[in-house]
């Protein structure tokens, strides 16, 4: 099943955090991973075949097949404000949940997601102060 579409996430974060999109794709990108997961545990970040945090793709962990979900078209290009998207396809390549937390999805110290809604928004908000 592809994911739902939740660009009004991907909007919204934009919204709440002016400038984070150009200034730090990777950032902005685990913003909208960590407040989709808390809403549903299947979003995450997606990891290429080298292990690698993609910039600015969500990964989707269904079942049956991994998706990705890119956000930015043309992140990381210097000035350049990427125009906000939601190009969903089938990867190859691992999914993971990454704690707003951790910076490393392979990080044996990063500590559990929490699993309520409302400390999952208080972890969030939090990493966000803390980065800014």
């Amino acid at each position: 099943m592809k994911p739902p579409n939740r660009v009004s996430v991907v909007k919204a974060i934009d919204r709440e955090n002016p400038g984070l999109k150009n200034d730090d794709p990777s950032a902005f990108t685990q913003l909208v991973a960590a407040r989709l997961a808390a809403e549903d545990s299947r979003w995450g970040r997606y990891l290429n075949s080298r292990n690698n945090k993609s910039r600015d793709v969500l990964g989707w962990n269904d079942p049956s097949q991994l998706w990705g979900v890119d956000i930015l078209i043309g992140a990381g290009r210097p000035n350049f404000d990427p125009p906000i998207a939601w190009q969903v396809d089938t990867r190859n390549g691992s999914w993971v949940f990454v704690p707003p937390e951790s910076d490393d999805p392979g990080d044996p110290g990063a500590p559990d997601p929490p699993t309520d809604l409302e400390a999952r928004v208080a972890t969030l908000e939090a990493w966000r102060v803390a980065s800014r």
